[in-house]
């Protein structure tokens, strides 16, 4: 009897021993082999023992048409599957994931509503239509960018913290379920309105080409990085977002903008919009900024001492100080295309004419661009003509002048008289602009640009 019980007992082991899981796809397989998890040759098979207690799954790469067999490893946590050629997964056996990652493949669809641990999913970049999150309440982040997701509801997910949801179809989103939410990624979808005022604790947000037409970031204190190019946004209020460090609002319908409260803004992009003005003179740690394509008609970049770019083409600027003590140090500078624009105050004239060539042809360089004093373009007693000039300057004026006087860029006098004049021969002024100061007898100054072609 007892020799029956012994060959009973060593039959049951080996055949507890034997037990295999079917893995049909040999690249899968292969892998395992790889893993040490199986031995060669490749026969569809690994024995289920090797396989019950992984942990974490490595299989990104592989080219793997299929992971049956996966539902076996009944202690999994963390599966890496991305790049593959997977069309379908079931991971509804594996109870333990709180990982996965399966991006890049050819997925239609992915069910995860037995993973109830599940704390991060990444299935980007694949063919899904739909995606049912409402069982996955431990979800912190959700990678499902570039996918066909018209919609996506992730009103039971309240500890979520990271959403990146890019190019999809989506036309709404709703975060208000999510106050956790740190980091929202949204750009290339159909969104019309977007409501973040219940998500206190976002730090960015990337929400461009999409429809919107207003953008409420007026809760969001801890913002540090908001790109909202390529909408309709007309108004945007940024007074309370004092930790903005990076600005995108390219390419939208704003007349106007207050940065002031912005002071750590270190990156600024606001062209193709209808900007009249811009004040950044309190905006002492901008590094890039990029402003072409408006109608700004004055920029004074002299506290921008960290200023290393700066794209202000195509404006119509009539002011620009960029001598900040930092000149040596600016990479790229373009201010080409701005008509009335006739001198950038710089740190050093002949430094920039050497290194920033795309300015206007009638551009001069000068460390002091107004020697003179405040210009008085309005005038009504005093008329100066032809301005641009080429030999001789007339002048017309009601009031008797006590002297005249013209200076360089520089502020090198190369014009004086006591007298008033009616014309004045300036044949021996190289071209380029000059400042003309006139002093009536009541002490009064009339200041302005003269050019000489």
């Amino acid at each position: 009897m007892k020799k029956k019980l012994l060959v009973a007992f060593v039959f049951l082991s080996i055949g507890m021993y034997a037990q295999t899981t079917f893995v049909p796809d040999d690249n899968f397989e292969q892998a395992l082999i790889d893993l040490g998890y199986d031995t060669p040759p490749l026969d569809n098979y690994v024995l289920t023992a090797n396989i019950e207690n992984i942990t974490t799954l490595p299989l990104s790469s592989k080219g793997i048409n299929d992971l049956t067999g996966i539902e076996d490893f009944s202690s999994l946590q963390i599966l890496y599957a991305t790049s593959n050629n997977l069309a379908t997964i079931d991971i509804s056996q594996n109870l333990n994931l709180w990982k996965v990652v399966v991006s890049n493949n050819q997925l239609s669809a992915i069910d995860v509503s037995q993973n109830a641990l599940l704390e991060i999913l990444n299935c980007g970049n694949n063919f899904i239509n739909s995606l049912n999150l409402s069982q996955n309440t431990q979800l912190k982040e959700l990678y499902c960018e570039g996918n066909n997701l018209s919609q996506l509801s992730i009103s039971n997910n309240p500890i979520m913290e990271k959403i990146f949801c890019s190019n999809n179809m989506l036309s709404s989103l709703n975060t208000s379920a999510n106050p956790n939410l740190k980091q929202l990624y949204c750009y290339g979808n159909n969104i019309s309105s977007l409501n973040v005022t219940q998500n206190t604790e976002l730090e960015i947000l990337y929400c461009y080409t999409n429809n919107l037409s207003a953008l409420d970031v007026s809760q969001n204190t801890s913002l540090r990085f908001l790109f909202a190019p390529f909408n309709q946004i007309s108004t945007i209020d940024l007074s309370n977002n004092i930790n903005l460090t990076h600005l995108s609002l390219t390419e939208n319908n704003l007349n106007s903008i207050d940065i002031t409260n912005n002071l750590s803004l270190e990156n600024l992009s606001l062209s193709s919009n209808n900007l009249s003005e811009l004040d950044v003179t309190l905006n002492n740690q901008l590094k890039e900024v990029i402003v072409n394509n408006n109608q700004i008609d004055s920029l004074d970049f002299s506290n921008a001492s960290q200023l290393i770019y700066l794209y202000c083409s195509i404006n119509q600027l009539e002011s620009l100080n960029v001598r900040n003590g930092n000149n040596t140090n600016i990479s790229g500078f373009f201010a080409q295309n701005n008509p009335d624009l006739e001198c950038i105050e710089v740190d050093d004239p002949q430094y920039s004419e050497v290194n920033w060539p795309d300015v206007d042809p009638q551009v001069v360089f000068s460390e002091d661009c107004n020697p003179l004093g405040v210009i008085e373009e309005e005038f009504e007693s005093i008329h100066i003509y032809p301005n641009p000039f080429s030999d001789q300057l007339f002048m017309e004026t009601e009031q008797p002048i006590s002297s005249i006087e013209i200076r360089n860029v520089l502020g090198v006098r190369v014009y004086k008289s006591n007298t008033m004049v009616n014309s004045i021969n300036l044949s021996n002024l190289s071209q380029g602009v000059y400042i003309l100061k006139a002093t009536f007898n009541n002490n009064a100054n009339f200041v302005t640009r003269i050019v000489k072609n």
